[in-house]
């Protein structure tokens, strides 16, 4: 195999791979019950969801895709820490990155 060969393999893997990942990350301190994260991903209403044309701003325009996007979330009360649990795994088996850590 020629270095070009090679080189242009390598490009492809890595631009497979990183189709694989999203493009922007959020990170939400303070979840208490998740429930702007499950608006977020999951409301059809923009009136229940203000964070949406707020992201949508700060990109230029462009519309909110929740499948460009992974959600690093954030609870230190242990209150909260089932409901959280709960609502990433129904999220994550909807198919969105998600990760709530309590």
């Amino acid at each position: 195999m020629s270095a070009a060969s090679t080189l242009l393999w390598f490009c492809l893997v890595v631009r497979a791979a990183a189709a694989a990942y999203p493009r922007h990350i959020l990170f939400e301190l303070g979840l208490n019950r998740g429930q702007t994260l499950s608006d977020l991903l999951t409301a059809t209403s923009e009136d229940r969801n203000r964070l949406k044309p707020l992201l949508s701003t700060l990109l230029g325009g462009q519309p909110f895709v929740p499948s460009q996007w992974c959600v690093q979330g954030f609870e230190a009360n242990p209150v909260f820490a089932k409901q959280l649990r709960s609502l990433e795994e129904s999220i994550s088996n909807a198919g969105f990155c998600v990760r709530l850590n309590t």
